[in-house]
Order: structure tokens, then C-alpha cells, then sequence
């Protein structure tokens, strides 16, 4: 039985330069044979609401899955609950125990989600989101790299890690073991020139910014997790979040003190090359997958 997810993001795959660690993570899912994804729900985050709704939209449409429900959700900390947060909320409800929420953005939608239906985290198997780091300030090459998942919206991120349903949060710091880099490139060489293209300005990007010659896909780590776990150690920590000023920067402080919050954190990747050695199978399968259906990619 493949396992139902709703896959919460605010993706800018497509806009040249910025992170596409959203839309890699949705190929990722769509490629996945234990994954139903029953729809995208979007969030300010990476880009204004307006843009992540629209490079969705393209994507979905590139790949010929516009039949994928997509719903707007959050434009800025404290919004009203949106068609995202209701859509999550029914979703919940109508499949008690089973649906599991990859988390790639500000967590507004779940707050919301929540205030329409008190028992929403209950319904839920899981959540798996990406966000927060523990070195601080958490650095990449000689950049200072802020939070932006917890950062811009920390009352979410507090009611979040307060969920009462088992919480798994994947850090910045463990994507660094998993950097993808000009090898990976050559191994995706079945993607059409446009997606291409636009990993190579994020390698130009990354490289500007902080003089790696590499790039590391965050979210796509948040699927990996839900169906590969083994790959990933197990590490059970409390962390500070006594209030929303403990986390209100994204810094996630580890404490043994009992009254600190119990999440799920992993802190490393058993076999880094296994581990992107199944990403790259995944968008291949996709590849296969859209090709066979559509002939080919549209223009996005």
C-alpha cells in the first residue's frame, strides 16, 4: 500500500538562480512507486505567494500532471486559513491515521489547518519538514546562511512542534552530507535543456555566493525520509521550544531537560551514495514516465 502524502511547499523551480529543491523533491515523490500524492498546498517562503502558486502551476503543467489539486495557501505569517489549510484539513480528516505531511516551506497551513479542525494533527500518521539548524550560525562556504522555514513564520513553527502526532524534522545541517554536485549533473542528462539550465545558474549562483562548486537539495530529503528511512539514523532529541522565542531564529537548541520537545532529528546519512543513487532513479522514472505519457516536457 502506497502511503498518502500532501506535499506542502513554496517552490520557485523556474525562476533562474533561486532554489529548486521544492520542485526536485515533487519529481522525487512523483517518480516514487510508495508514494500517493493527493495534492500540493502552497506557502509563502522561498518567493511571494503569487510566484510559488505560479511556478507550481508550470510544473505540474511541464510534467502533464495538471491533474494534481493544487490550493493556495499562506502569503505571510498570521494570514487567515486559506483553501490550503482547508484542503489539509479535510484530507486529514478523511483519512484518519494514514496521510503524511512533507512540509518543505513556512508552516503556516498546518497552523491554520488546525484552527479550523481542533483534532487535524491527531489525524495524521506524520509530519516531515524541513527546517532549522543546530550549528549557529549555521554557515555554507564562507556564507551565513539564515533560517527560512521556522524564521519567517516561528508561531507556526511552534504550534507545529507541539503537534500531537510524531514530528520529524529534517535540519540544514544533514543536507550538507548529501551535496549534489557537477557529477550528479551528467548523471541527469535524460532532463530537457530548461531543467538543466536551471541547475547550472544555481550552481553559478551558489558557487558567487559562497564559492562551493556544488549545490545541495534540501526538501528532497523530506520524501527520502518517509520511504527510506533506513537510510537515515534514528536519533530521537528534545529540543527548546518552551516558547516561540526559543526557535524564533530557527536555531534549534538540544537540552535532556524532560519538559523540552521529543521530535525525531537525524543527524546522518548512513550511505550517502545509496542515498542519491535512489534520487536519481526516482527522477529517472518520472523522466520515463512523462515521456511515455506526453512525448516530451513543455516549455516552463
Amino acid at each position: 500500500m502506497r502511503t498518502k502524502v500532501i506535499f506542502d511547499c513554496d517552490n520557485t523551480m523556474g525562476q533562474i538562480g533561486w532554489e529548486l529543491d521544492d520542485g526536485l523533491a515533487l519529481f522525487y515523490i512523483l517518480g516514487s512507486s510508495d508514494l500517493e500524492l493527493l495534492g500540493i498546498t502552497t506557502v509563502f517562503g522561498n518567493g511571494k505567494i503569487e510566484n510559488v502558486m505560479r511556478y507550481t502551476k508550470n510544473l505540474l503543467k511541464a510534467i502533464g500532471r495538471e491533474d494534481i489539486p493544487l490550493k493556495e495557501g499562506a502569503s505571510k505569517r498570521g494570514a487567515a486559513p486559506t483553501e490550503a489549510a482547508h484542503f489539509l484539513a479535510k484530507n486529514a480528516a478523511s483519512n484518519p491515521g494514514e496521510l503524511v505531511i512533507l512540509a518543505a516551506g513556512t508552516l503556516g497551513n498546518l497552523q491554520y489547518a488546525a484552527q479550523i479542525d481542533s483534532n487535524f494533527f491527531r489525524n495524521l500518521k506524520a509530519i516531515i519538514l524541513m527546517g532549522g539548524h543546530i550549528e549557529h550560525p549555521f554557515t555554507m562556504g564562507n556564507f551565513t546562511l539564515p533560517d527560512v522555514n521556522l524564521k519567517r513564520d516561528p508561531k507556526a513553527a511552534f504550534r507545529v512542534f507541539h503537534a500531537e502526532c510524531p514530528v520529524t524534522v529534517i535540519n540544514s545541517e544533514i543536507c550538507k552530507q548529501v551535496p549534489f554536485t557537477k557529477e550528479h549533473l551528467e548523471r541527469v542528462n535524460f532532463w530537457p535543456k530548461n531543467i538543466r539550465h536551471l541547475i547550472e545558474s544555481l550552481f553559478s549562483t551558489y558557487n558567487e555566493h559562497t564559492g562551493l562548486d556544488l549545490i545541495y537539495i534540501w526538501d528532497v530529503l523530506v520524501p527520502v525520509f518517509l520511504n527510506r528511512p533506513e537510510l537515515f539514523d534514528n536519533n530521537q532529541v528534545r529540543i527548546v521550544a518552551s516558547n516561540v522565542k526559543d526557535i524564533k531564529e530557527g536555531h534549534l537548541k538540544l537540552t535532556e531537560n524532560e519538559n523540552g520537545v521529543l521530535i525525531n532529528m537525524p543527524s546522518k546519512i548512513l550511505d550517502p551514495n545509496l542515498f542519491m543513487n535512489i534520487v536519481i532513479e526516482a527522477w529517472l522514472r518520472l523522466h520515463t514516465i512523462t515521456m511515455k505519457k506526453n512525448k516530451g516536457y513543455l516549455d516552463f
